[in-house]
Order: structure tokens, then C-alpha cells, then sequence
């Protein structure tokens, strides 16, 4: 699988990074496997790591599926935050991925870097403007 999805136990972050040629297929694989590691809504950040991604693609049926995983999933989930990064020339992966996601109850921001990404949920790094506006 192009992806490794784990819980960073020093910081109760659900970590997905993904790598290599990443489709609908994966994500919405990687969505379910999420949605089950964090069933009781325990977890409330989330980084979502691009960074290793070589090419993307991302058919309308599996937006579809991603979408509906979210929002059966979102009356569970308390507010959270979550982190997506992308170098600069992906960043549309971070914002195509955000409008599949975003009936999610998360801050979202996109990051080129993961060391920002951190910084950011840690509180190190105030002032970043929101990637989408929230939901509630």
C-alpha cells in the first residue's frame, strides 16, 4: 500500500503518509483504516503527509466514498485539527483532498513542510490562516 497510517503515541496524532502514486483506492482505504483506529473519537489531530507522493489521482466516485465515510463519521468526532502536507508544486493534492473531506468537524491548514505541520498542532506556530472554513 502507498500509505502508512499510525498514532504518534507522544502526541495522540493519527499520522497518514502517503507515498509513490497515491488513487481513490488508497485514500479511501486509508480513510476507513482511520476512521476504525480512532472509533470512539479519542483522537483529535491529524496529519495527512504528502510529501512522498509522486503522482495523484482522485476519481469523483472515490470523493464520493471518502465523503461518506467523513460524515458518518463526523457527528463522532469531536472538534479537532488537522494538518495536511504538500510540497508547493502538490498543494492542490492538500486542497483536492480538503474538498473531499471538509463535512469533517477540523481546523484544517496546509503545510509544505511537515516540521511546520507539527509546529502548528503543537501551538507553536499561531497565525496560520484556515485552509477551509470550519465546520461544526
Amino acid at each position: 500500500m502507498p500509505f502508512s497510517i499510525y498514532v504518534d503515541e507522544s502526541t495522540n496524532w493519527l499520522a497518514i503518509d502517503y507515498a509513490r502514486v497515491v488513487d481513490g483506492k488508497d485514500l479511501v482505504a486509508s480513510r476507513e483504516q482511520a476512521a476504525a483506529l480512532n472509533e470512539d473519537g479519542h483522537i483529535r489531530d491529524f496529519i495527512l503527509d504528502f510529501t512522498a507522493v509522486s503522482e495523484f489521482v482522485l476519481a469523483a466516485d472515490a470523493v464520493e466514498h471518502i465523503m461518506r465515510v467523513d460524515k458518518a463519521r463526523a457527528a463522532k468526532l469531536p472538534a479537532g485539527r488537522c494538518a495536511i502536507v504538500a510540497p508547493r508544486d502538490l498543494v492542490e493534492i492538500g486542497t483536492t483532498y480538503l474538498a473531499a473531506i471538509s463535512a469533517l468537524p477540523l481546523d484544517f491548514r496546509t503545510f509544505d513542510n511537515r516540521q511546520r505541520a507539527e509546529a502548528w498542532l503543537r501551538g507553536d506556530l499561531p497565525g496560520v490562516p484556515p485552509t477551509l472554513p470550519r465546520r461544526r
